[in-house]
């Protein structure tokens, strides 16, 4: 029996919009989505877009759409992916499809954090859960 309980959260600064969508509780094995939509209200040079290690830690990235221009490694396991100047409207919006390891359960915090000229603009914050 799969488990997939998906949340849809939304965080927002004067300067950008951050929206997940994506499950809150998986089961080791499960194959699923994630999809993150960034909407600039400023202009944004040299966005930036920054998992947190909950967003990896366990799991498997099967691929990206679209692929960054660049991606590295950021602060505490976190990855970076460099998506360009965002303007004023622009959404952004990035597909990570996971598969999740076999061996994880746990309960896990994931951080997103969109910076600009390596400035953080907004972070969202949410929890998911690995259960047997």
């Amino acid at each position: 029996r799969s488990v997939a309980t998906t949340g849809s959260r939304a965080s927002a600064s004067s300067r950008a919009v951050i929206e997940v969508r994506a499950p809150t509780a998986v089961r080791p094995g499960l194959i699923f989505q994630a999809k993150i939509s960034i909407t600039a209200r400023s202009v944004l040079p040299d966005a930036q877009l920054e998992l947190s290690s909950g967003w990896v830690d366990g799991l498997t990235i099967n691929t990206l759409e679209p692929s960054p221009s660049a991606e590295t490694s950021g602060p505490d396991g976190s990855l970076r992916f460099d998506i360009g100047a965002l303007q004023p409207g622009q959404t952004w919006v990035q597909y990570v499809e996971y598969q999740v390891n076999p061996t994880s359960l746990s309960r896990r915090h994931q951080a997103i954090t969109l910076l600009s000229d390596t400035q953080p603009v907004v972070t969202l914050n949410r929890t998911m859960t690995v259960v047997p």
